[in-house]
C-alpha cells in the first residue's frame, strides 16, 4: 500500500489509533492499516 504509506509520512499523525482520515477522498482507518 504505496499510496498509505506516503500518505502517513505527507500527514504524520501524533495519535495512531482508531481514527478514520481521508486519503484521496476514500476513508481510510489508521488502526487497520497498521494491522495488515
Amino acid at each position: 500500500m504505496d499510496a498509505f504509506h506516503l500518505f502517513i509520512e505527507l500527514h504524520p499523525f501524533p495519535n495512531l489509533g482508531p481514527d478514520i482520515t481521508v486519503c484521496e477522498n476514500q476513508p481510510v482507518i489508521l488502526d487497520a492499516g497498521y494491522n495488515l
